[in-house]
């Protein structure tokens, strides 16, 4: 496999990656708009969730994960998955 085709390749799967995460943005914003929930877009990257007696959250709507402010490691899953763990705590 010549330098070309890598390139090449490597073109196609970050195009693929970039359609992936296109429809998740989509569908995990759409999900989140419908929930009633209220956050703060800090940017179209991250979603901040701040509500008394609840944990701080950033949800990440292209790739569905979510971060505990303060934790070292993300959860993920999808903006579905998440406002089931959301409303537990």
């Amino acid at each position: 496999m010549g330098d070309e085709d890598i390139g090449e390749l490597y073109r196609a799967v970050r195009a693929d990656k970039q359609k992936r995460h296109a429809t998740y943005w989509e569908k995990n914003t759409e999900a989140l708009e419908s929930s009633g929930l209220t956050y703060r877009v800090a940017s179209r990257e991250c979603y901040c969730f701040r509500e008394p007696q609840k944990p701080g959250v950033d949800f990440y709507p292209s790739t569905g994960r979510w971060r505990v402010v303060g934790w070292k490691y993300p959860m993920s899953g999808s903006a579905k998955k998440f406002l089931i763990w959301y409303s537990k705590q």
